[in-house]
């Protein structure tokens, strides 16, 4: 019901998160990573997201 109630909003704040790390890892890395916003579909969002944990955390998805 509370998820049902708040899934959207926090689906929204996730998607502006993501895009908010997305900036701050391409300013970390440098001008290389620019490839990142080639993609402009959720998929690929999700995909480089992912990838991008995956590497910080060596963690396996």
């Amino acid at each position: 019901e509370s998820l049902r109630q708040y899934g959207p909003m926090m689906l929204i704040m996730l998607i502006f998160v993501g895009q908010g790390l997305i900036m701050a890892w391409v300013d970390l890395m440098g001008a290389p990573m620019a490839w990142i916003f080639a993609g402009n579909n959720m998929t690929e969002l999700w995909y480089v997201i992912s990838q991008m944990f995956n590497y910080l955390f060596k963690t396996p998805w």
